[in-house]
């Protein structure tokens, strides 16, 4: 073989290593590599998840104020563009086809991931934003909502804020 194409072979090799160190890094240390595919959905979910993921205070008397009705209006919209996202994923729709739900049953997901504690970041992720915009912890949600009710919805919480918080390196979630 001539010295030039040793150094063309040599080269590929070198770049499909990186290539594949990248991909491992990326998984391993970022919980963005089971979130939706497209890299604007991606940054629009991440919109989302610090819209819902702002804190609010319920307890002021002044609710109705114009500042406090607009931020209502804008996490209702946020709600709105979640269920929206997941309906135009193609990996995600897949998901809600194979257990037969439809956008309601995804919206009460995620409020009974709120009710029971999961309304909190872990990990860089507002929970219940990236539970519903990843195919594995969607899919594990729907399969304990739909087949196992008697699994308390708090455990399914529990081991959502394990996923995101310590790397999803969950078996429960493959």
């Amino acid at each position: 073989m001539p010295f030039p194409m040793q150094m063309i072979l040599g080269l590929g090799c070198i770049l499909a290593l990186l290539f594949i160190a990248i991909k491992v890094i990326a998984s391993v240390f970022s919980f963005t590599g089971t979130i939706i595919s497209s890299t604007l959905t991606k940054k629009q979910l991440f919109s989302i998840m610090n819209i819902l993921g702002e804190p609010s205070d319920l307890t002021r008397l002044d609710d109705f104020s114009p500042l406090a009705l607009r931020k209502k209006e804008m996490k209702i919209n946020a709600e709105k563009d979640l269920l929206n996202l997941v309906e135009s994923d193609l990996l995600l729709r897949g998901i809600l086809r194979k257990h037969n739900v439809s956008r309601t049953t995804v919206q009460h997901i995620y409020t009974m991931t709120i009710r029971h504690g999961g309304g909190q970041w872990a990990g860089g992720a507002y929970v219940p934003v990236a539970a519903i915009g990843s195919a594995p912890t969607l899919n594990y949600m729907l399969d304990k909502h739909l087949n196992d009710e008697n699994y308390p919805w708090s455990k399914v919480v529990y081991d959502l804020l394990d996923y995101f918080e310590n790397g999803q390196r969950s078996p429960k979630f493959r």
